[in-house]
C-alpha cells in the first residue's frame, strides 16, 4: 500500500516518495486565508475549523447527518491525492497552547483518517505518544482514544480527511 506501519501498529506515515508536503505549495497559505469558525466540541482549546465538503451533526436519535460544508477545490484536490474515497475534510487551526483532549471520533465519522499538520505536534493513540514531525502525512484509526497538543508560539493548521462511509443520512 500506500503506507507503511509503525511497529507499535498505531499509526502509518506515507511512504516516503509523497509522504511529505513541500511548503511551497503554498498550501498552508492558502489554508490560513480561510474564514474559521469557533469549533463547539468541548474538548479543544484555541481550535477553530472550516468543515470541507461534509459536516457532520448529531441527531436526536443518536445518529448523524451530513450537511454540506465549504467546497474549496484546492484543498479538496489535495485531500483527494492522500485519501481517494474521503467522505468529511476538516481543516482546523490551533492557536498557541491550542490542542484536543483525549476522544475518538464519533459515529458520523470513518474509522481511516489522515492527517497532515503545517507544525510539528505530539500526538497520543492509545497511551503511546509519537513526534510527529510538521508536514508528515500520517494515518491511524479514529475510534482509538486520541489527542494532539504543540508548544509552536505559532498557529498549527491540520488537514483531516476521513474515510467515505456509506451510511451518512444526507
Amino acid at each position: 500500500g500506500d503506507f507503511y506501519v509503525d511497529s507499535t501498529l498505531y499509526i502509518a506515515y506515507l511512504r516516503k516518495s509523497w509522504g511529505k508536503v513541500s511548503p511551497e505549495t503554498g498550501i498552508w497559505e492558502h489554508i490560513s486565508n480561510m474564514n474559521f469558525v469557533e469549533d463547539s466540541f468541548k474538548s479543544t482549546k484555541n481550535r477553530s475549523v472550516v468543515p470541507l465538503r461534509r459536516d457532520v451533526k448529531p441527531t436526536p436519535d443518536g445518529n448523524h447527518e451530513c450537511e454540506l460544508g465549504l467546497r474549496d477545490q484546492r484543498t479538496e484536490a489535495f485531500i483527494t491525492r492522500i485519501m481517494k474515497n474521503w467522505g468529511i475534510g476538516l481543516v482546523l487551526k490551533y492557536e498557541k497552547s491550542g490542542y484536543i483532549k483525549p476522544h475518538r471520533d464519533g459515529n458520523g465519522y470513518g474509522h481511516k483518517v489522515v492527517s497532515v499538520s503545517s507544525c510539528d505536534y505530539e500526538l497520543t493513540i492509545d497511551n503511546h505518544r509519537f513526534d510527529i514531525p510538521a508536514n508528515t502525512i500520517i494515518s491511524f484509526n479514529s475510534k482509538l482514544l486520541h489527542s494532539a497538543k504543540h508548544s509552536s508560539d505559532n498557529n498549527r493548521y491540520v488537514i483531516c480527511a476521513w474515510e467515505y462511509k456509506r451510511n451518512y443520512k444526507r
